[in-house]
């Protein structure tokens, strides 16, 4: 189907694409194929739906509002391929509030959302279970999340940095994304709208 993603600045976007270029040491060459490790763009899924109608305009669904920002607060690893490996979030009120208002005005055109677990940001879609595991493990190991004892995370695609890292995700932009082909890397954005800073 169809997918509004919330992409986050660019500063974000790059520390975050460092870590999603991040892959475990290989125990072995494997010849079977897989779609694992596909590349895409961060970002938070706002809403999904089946279909895009014909008068579908993107400026009348997207709010104009600032800040809409979330906290990182933990790296959770799934069962499932496009949810193998996510960051989970706690939104703040302005970017819940932001996407409450485009599911509203997405149903006002008979588009139900079909989004779950907001908000949350992928890292990897990952196809095999044990490869899930091992870059779960090889991702603590390096280091690159840090949890304080407040549930907060703190993101760094160089630990030995001396940089504070990633606290938040500032979102720059939404994008509506054609998710229907079956392969990642063939979904294509079709229409960017930048928000306010």
């Amino acid at each position: 189907g169809y997918a509004l993603w919330l992409v986050p600045v660019e500063h974000e976007s790059t520390e975050l694409k460092a870590i999603m270029r991040f892959r475990p040491p290989r125990r072995r060459q494997s010849d079977r194929p897989t779609r694992s490790y596909p590349k895409f763009h961060p970002h938070v899924t706002l809403a999904t739906f089946d279909e895009l109608p014909v008068n579908f305009h993107l400026d009348e669904l997207i709010p104009q509002s600032p800040d809409i920002t979330a906290h990182y607060t933990s790296l959770e690893r799934g069962e499932t391929y496009l949810g193998a490996m996510k960051l989970m979030m706690t939104a703040s009120p302005a970017l819940a509030q932001f996407r409450a208002e485009i599911v509203h005005r997405l149903q006002r055109q008979g588009l139900q959302s079909k989004t779950h677990r907001f908000p949350h940001l992928s890292l990897f879609y990952v196809d095999e279970a044990d490869e899930r595991q091992r870059l779960h493990r090889a991702l603590q190991s390096h280091k690159f999340f840090v949890n304080d004892h407040m549930g907060n995370l703190t993101i760094k695609a160089d630990p030995k940095s001396r940089g504070t890292g990633l606290q938040q995700f500032t979102g720059a932009e939404v994008w509506l994304a054609n998710c229907i082909p079956r392969s990642v890397e063939s979904w294509s954005v079709i229409e960017r709208i930048t928000l306010p800073t």
